[in-house]
């Protein structure tokens, strides 16, 4: 596992996840969905918090999932596809 260029930048970014509803309303976006697996953060720091926030776990409602699908839609994908 690759280690972090700065382990202050880590903890804050960990910090700020932890303090922010945006990591845990993604998990849970993920989750609510039927998929196998919601692949994990790579950092064993940041796996760590995703684990806390699945044990805390409890499905979107259908309006929380309407507003998230809207807030995507408002943003800048970083990748598109081109083929279709």
């Amino acid at each position: 596992m690759a280690a972090w260029r700065d382990e202050d930048e880590l903890e804050n970014l960990v910090r700020a996840a932890r303090r922010s509803d945006a990591a845990r309303q993604g998990l849970r976006f993920t989750l609510s969905h039927p998929v196998t697996a919601a692949i994990p953060p790579g950092d064993d720091t940041l796996f760590a918090l995703a684990l806390d926030l699945a044990a805390t776990f409890t499905p979107l409602s259908p309006e929380e999932a309407e507003a998230i699908k809207r807030k995507g839609l408002e943003t800048t994908p970083l990748f598109r596809n081109t083929s279709v």
